[in-house]
């Protein structure tokens, strides 16, 4: 990223207070309304986001908070190969922790970056509110599929090379293409 690069505010918002919170849990809920849903949709890169409802239970506990919850919406995208929309419903679980001291991911020793183990499930900062705006979209954004298919949409092969020359095919290009050939001429010959 460069200094010119900005990242784009989310396109909705919904905090929580972590204070009131407590170890019982609070019920939380996020809904779009319709310009909100049109905003995600192009935040996200996709044609339509509909019907999104996050449900969950938001609890803290000292100096740490989870939230966990359900995450449904119905997402429409363009078909990589045919351009024809492609309606995917998603109904996920959600969980995210909070620690007050999560620090870096990671330690520097003697300027050596060393990843600390289970990183991959290291919290998050927790501050005064808990952001269920970029939980949600950030559920929902690694759920999309980056490269849909209409159902039986296939990527045809191309076959191109220079005039005069026999074009390279996907089949010819395949590593042991050639070995096959010749196995399965040996094999003719030895009938």
């Amino acid at each position: 990223m460069t200094e010119t690069d900005e990242i784009a505010p989310l396109p909705f918002n919904r905090s929580i207070p972590v204070a009131p919170l407590g170890s019982e849990g609070v019920a939380v809920t996020v809904t779009l309304e319709t310009d909100e849903a049109a905003a995600l949709a192009a935040y996200l890169g996709v044609e339509l986001v509909e019907g999104l409802v996050f449900e969950g239970m938001a609890a803290s506990d000292g100096g740490e908070a989870r939230v966990d919850g359900h995450l449904k919406a119905t997402v429409r995208q363009s078909c990589v190969v045919t351009l024809e929309p492609v309606v995917t419903a998603l109904d996920l679980p959600v969980a995210r922790w909070y620690r007050g001291d999560a620090g870096p991911l990671h330690d520097a020793v003697d300027g050596q970056v060393e990843m600390r183990d289970g990183d991959e499930d290291a919290p998050d900062p927790l501050g005064s509110e808990i952001d269920l705006a970029s939980l949600v979209v950030e559920a929902l954004a690694l759920a999309i599929d980056p490269y849909p298919r209409a159902e039986g949409a296939e990527l045809g092969s191309r076959v191109v090379g220079p005039p005069g020359v026999e074009p390279l095919t996907d089949e010819a290009a395949r590593p042991f293409a050639k070995l096959a050939e010749l196995r399965a001429r040996s094999k003719d010959s030895s009938e």
